[in-house]
């Protein structure tokens, strides 16, 4: 096998997915050993657990916190609606202990609307 370079674009197989998984070889261990970042983590990989490839990593988003919005406050009307879903919905549906969400119907001792 032909040796990989430094900054070369690889897919490299996780112990966890049966998918290989991009990334970029960062460095050289030994004769057949690399070590490869993919996304935040390093891992070292024989080089017959590499492939090479074109294709480069899909990069992360950065988010920055100018990038977050806030969200515009909510009008008197949109603000009653909730206020009116929060008392009703509880009487037309609740969740048991498994977890199951079940009409109110469905429940003994209540009486439906």
């Amino acid at each position: 096998m032909k040796a990989i370079t430094p900054g070369e674009m690889v897919r490299m197989k996780l112990s966890s997915q049966d998918s290989w998984s991009p990334g970029t070889c960062t460095r050289k261990v030994a004769d057949r050993s690399y070590v490869v970042q993919v996304g935040d983590t390093e891992y070292r990989r024989n080089r017959r657990q590499i492939q090479r490839t074109n294709k480069p990593p899909i990069p992360k988003p950065e988010i920055s916190e100018a990038d977050e919005t806030v969200p515009a406050p909510l009008k008197d009307s949109q603000a009653k609606f909730l206020i009116q879903a929060a008392r009703i919905l509880p009487l037309m549906a609740t969740m048991v202990s498994t977890g199951r969400i079940v009409p109110a119907r469905h429940l003994p001792g209540t009486r439906t609307m």
